[in-house]
């Protein structure tokens, strides 16, 4: 069975946002490899950077959100008979429409803690 919903295609943004960590982590390697410390003002700065990202991606998730009780409503009425792969099938499906979105999202929190492992950045 093949559930279809409405959900925005957002390829051009996650790619944008991929190129964005990318340079970001590129920048912290050569800070490592030259083994010079980032200032507290290059930390606070990526930090920032890096928020600001996981902010807009988890504002682009959101359509993900919304259609949550509508595929598993889908799944539910279709598998009535057999409930539990119904349960099981629709949250591999509603998974498999957050997985780009988290893949990138885990990659943001990854880079925070390394930029500031012991959490002592606050930005605003």
């Amino acid at each position: 069975m093949e559930i279809e919903v409405k959900v925005p295609k957002h390829g051009p943004e996650l790619k944008q946002a991929t190129k964005l960590l990318e340079s970001v982590e590129k920048d912290l390697n050569w800070h490592e490899q030259v083994k010079r410390e980032l200032t507290f003002t290059q930390r606070k700065e990526y930090i920032l950077k890096v928020s600001l990202l996981l902010d807009a991606i988890g504002e682009l998730s959101r359509s993900r959100f919304d259609v949550r009780e509508e595929i598993e409503s889908k799944y539910m009425e279709y598998y009535s008979n057999q409930p539990a792969l119904g349960q099981t099938l629709w949250l591999k499906y509603y998974e498999s429409l957050h997985k780009p979105y988290d893949k990138i999202k885990n990659k943001c929190f990854n880079l925070i803690e390394k930029i500031d492992p012991d959490n002592t950045i606050e930005v605003i």
